[in-house]
């Protein structure tokens, strides 16, 4: 069933995900066998998955010992605490989104290692935590290791009747997506640090792209062709990238 998601998945369907516990960006699709299996804790009202392998717990705001915040444990205290801090419905259900949006990875990405090789799977969760890079959306059906290899070295082709960007242009449109994202997390109550944070993300982008944009110049071999294409996305992502509403950041920027 997951291979049949990521096959027939679109662009719409991959994206920058907060299911991470520790906090960290995760690609994945929508529709996973992890995703769904959450959603029905969330529908049941015991959110939250049960704590096994504790690869992952690192939080110690109810706990001595570090707990997990994809954990029942976790995000039954948190909630409480949300519920009785937060007066207003709309703050409160986007509060309480961002807690229940965690997913158990430590046992999630290792279930379908137990289902490929017909092993038991003797964990309660059962659903399958995916991490597809957003480039998959081109890709849309199931391939040996070397058809993957000639693919990558031009020997065939195995993206069928699809136009795929540059995968550098598709990353680099991810970062300024969770940059943007960031902002608006951030813009409600930026501190020092946020706005530290923040300047040198978009510096550091910059950066990123003046490099893309002397490297794409310098080309000269086959790929020449389509240069011109690539360079005309660069410019766009960086006037994007340059246009993003930061006023109230370089404002605050000055006074650090």
């Amino acid at each position: 069933d997951t291979l049949k998601l990521l096959c027939e998945a679109d662009e719409d369907q991959f994206y920058l995900s907060n299911i991470s516990p520790l906090g960290v960006p995760f690609n994945t699709v929508k529709g996973s066998s992890a995703l769904i299996e959450k959603e029905r804790r969330v529908d049941s009202g015991v959110p939250g998955a049960p704590c096994v392998k504790k690869y992952l717990v690192s939080n110690t705001e109810y706990t001595k010992q570090p707990i997990c915040a994809a954990s029942v444990q976790f995000q039954k205290n948190k909630i409480r605490e949300v519920r009785k801090n937060t007066p207003d419905t709309a703050e409160l259900k986007e509060k309480f989104d961002k807690i229940v949006d965690k997913v158990c990875l430590c046992v999630g990405l290792g279930n379908s290692a137990l289902a490929k090789n017909e092993l038991a799977n003797p964990y309660v969760t059962k659903g399958f935590a995916i991490c597809p890079g957003p480039n998959l959306a081109y890709f849309s059906k199931i391939s040996s290791l070397k058809e993957m290899v000639d693919h990558i070295y031009g020997k065939i082709n195995i993206i069928v009747n699809k136009e795929r960007p540059s995968m550098f242009i598709k990353e680099l449109n991810m970062y300024i997506d969770y940059m943007k994202s960031k902002f608006d997390e951030c813009s409600k109550q930026l501190n020092d640090s946020q706005v530290k944070y923040l300047s040198e993300f978009q510096k550091n982008l910059n950066d990123g792209i003046n490099y893309y944009k002397e490297t794409f110049s310098n080309i000269k071999t086959k790929y020449d062709s389509v240069k011109h294409g690539v360079m005309k996305d660069i410019e766009m992502l960086q006037f994007m990238l340059n246009n993003i509403e930061l006023s109230r950041l370089n404002v605050l920027a000055e006074k650090i």
